[in-house]
């Protein structure tokens, strides 16, 4: 009868701790995707402060004929104008979209990335931390529109998620 008691007992205790377990667990999984939310939103908040551009560009070339009519003055253009058209391109300004531009003979890949101003307390020192980052590639088949499409909608797609982290202060900036 003992026997009984303390197994009863210890099916008991092992099912009331799962159901605390799942009971705790359940709802932190539901802030994981929030926190996750709430981070990126962080990472790209800024006050809605301007933001510069730093280009890169490189067109892989055979013999002396380029691979796509694209240099990297059109590169910076369109990213610029995009930043421009929402008032947020700055020249000197310490947050940095870091755009990469590689293009061979018949495809491109490139990166988009925001470099956010940073500063460590303890080494009194300024730097930059990667706080969003996407990429693209693909076919150009000698078409530098195909490419800029796609810079378009990677300078796009950070555009709605750094307005949609700095809403309130960029509402108040204008």
């Amino acid at each position: 009868m003992n026997y009984q008691l303390n197994r009863g007992l210890k099916f008991g205790l092992a099912t009331s701790l799962a159901l605390w377990t799942l009971a705790f667990w359940l709802p932190a999984g539901n802030h994981t995707a929030a926190d996750e939310s709430s981070r990126a939103a962080s990472a790209l908040f800024t006050g809605c402060e301007p933001v510069s551009l730093r280009t890169f560009f490189h067109a892989a070339a055979d013999d002396a004929s380029p691979a796509v009519e694209l240099t990297t003055a059109d590169i910076e253009t369109a990213a610029e104008s995009r930043l421009r058209a929402v008032t947020l391109f700055g020249h000197e300004a310490p947050d940095v979209l870091n755009v990469r531009v590689i293009a061979n003979e018949a495809s491109f890949n490139m990166t988009v990335v925001f470099l956010k101003a940073i500063y460590d307390p303890r080494s009194s020192e300024p730097g930059s931390s990667s706080a969003w980052i996407r990429s693209a590639e693909g076919a150009h088949f000698g078409e530098a529109g195909l490419i800029l499409d796609a810079l378009a909608g990677l300078v796009d797609a950070f555009l709605v998620e750094f307005i949609r982290a700095n809403e309130h202060a960029c509402d108040q900036r204008t």
